[in-house]
């Protein structure tokens, strides 16, 4: 008991210790999570999150002075989030905002290692290896929701494997807080589910949907109307993001926006080809990376902090990646991560420019796998056997 006593005031004195530095320093620019904090605050009180004029009178309040709203794009049923931090001032929830997603961070390294690890011990690299990911610090220092999209991803994950179908659905609907990224993902939990009759996966995303939508509503029963509103006369076409799509539009046509969706169509009639294939084989601790990857390079909307979740891919190269004996194939696939790596944190030009950074994950990503599960021994123990391929 004095142990655990003793542990807690030392929480306590570390989290006093950081509060009174970020009161005093300016840790985190005025970014992403302001949108996420003034559109929840707004919906608390009945105001229109969806509306740029309300949004500027709030951001401005807390020293936001540029001459557009910081916008929310995503869909109502994110606003339950927001709504949480803005209960709180901004300061305050800023700083808890941090806290919680560090908790998700940490969190999901130690579920993603569990998963993909047949040692119950060295967690630490899986540490290392998700708290020096580019994009994981990226999400970090704007507060962005793509950090719940990764514990919502490796959360399904995780229930899947323990055979909870229903809350495997729940955590899933967290990936729908950013719907365009993982559009095969959740494209695949509808056919597995369907194929293996599975259909609690369905019915737990669903039911958290609705409590999340009736949340909001609750709060501000106009918000669908504001939102459909907010879609119509907000022109998206106009933000160029670092996704290929968008880097494709802008070579071949910038005045067409279809064109920033071809890739999303290649990237689904992949998805059913692997599909049609691997059906009956499909496991999604295996096959799961992979569909991120593919979802994550042909997204027609994203930002380079959005290639967070592409660190469940990363992880299961680590896992299979022998430290002990090097070769020259080895040292490029460790060199080239962490050169790349390196790059993205400390090169600082136009996102725009980062295109084709998830194109680069995925390649590594499939001669890595492709060369280190080739050079893996078999495994003999039946009960390993049946926690890896547990189908």
């Amino acid at each position: 008991m004095k142990r655990n006593t003793f542990l807690l005031l030392i929480t306590f004195a570390l989290l006093a210790i950081l509060w009174v530095v970020y009161s005093r320093i300016i840790v985190f620019p005025l970014q992403d999570f302001l949108e996420y904090w003034a559109s929840g605050r707004l919906n608390i009180i009945g105001g229109n999150p969806y509306d740029p004029n309300q949004m500027m009178t709030l951001e401005q309040s807390v020293g936001w002075n540029i001459d557009n709203a910081l916008m929310m794009l995503n869909p109502p049923w994110v606003l339950p989030y927001a709504m949480f931090f803005g209960i709180f001032s901004y300061q305050i929830s800023r700083f808890l905002g941090f806290l919680i997603q560090i908790a998700m961070v940490c969190t999901s390294s130690i579920l993603l290692w569990e998963i993909y690890s047949e040692k119950k011990h060295n967690e630490w690299i899986a540490w290392l290896v998700v708290l020096t990911f580019g994009p994981i610090l990226q999400s970090l220092k704007s507060g962005q929701v793509t950090i719940l999209v990764l514990m919502g991803t490796v959360g399904f994950l995780y229930f899947i494997v323990k055979k909870s179908d229903f809350w495997a659905g729940v955590f899933a609907s967290l990936v729908l807080f950013k719907p365009q990224l993982l559009y095969l993902f959740i494209l695949a939990i509808i056919f597995w589910s369907i194929s293996r009759r599975r259909y609690n996966v369905i019915i737990g995303l669903l039911i958290a949907l609705i409590i999340c939508l009736g949340i909001s509503w609750l709060f501000n029963p106009q918000i669908f109307s504001q939102y459909v509103y907010f879609l119509k006369y907000y022109s998206l076409q106009n933000w160029m993001t670092s996704a290929f799509g968008t880097y494709l539009r802008y070579v071949i046509a910038p005045e067409r926006f279809y064109v920033q969706f071809i890739p999303s169509i290649i990237g689904l009639i992949w998805f059913i080809f692997f599909w049609m294939k691997h059906q009956k084989s499909f496991d999604w601790i295996t096959d799961l990376p992979k569909i991120i990857l593919v979802s994550i390079a042909a997204t027609p909307y994203a930002w380079t902090h959005d290639a967070a979740v592409c660190v469940i891919s990363v992880i299961q190269i680590v896992v299979l990646f022998n430290f002990k004996q090097w070769t020259f194939k080895k040292i490029l696939i460790f060199t080239t991560y962490w050169g790349i790596n390196l790059f993205f944190l400390f090169f600082r030009i136009s996102q725009i420019w980062f295109w084709w950074y998830p194109s680069f994950l995925l390649l590594w990503y499939l001669l890595s796998y492709h060369h280190l599960s080739s050079n893996k021994p078999e495994i003999n123990n039946p009960e390993v056997t049946q926690v890896v391929n547990y189908g």
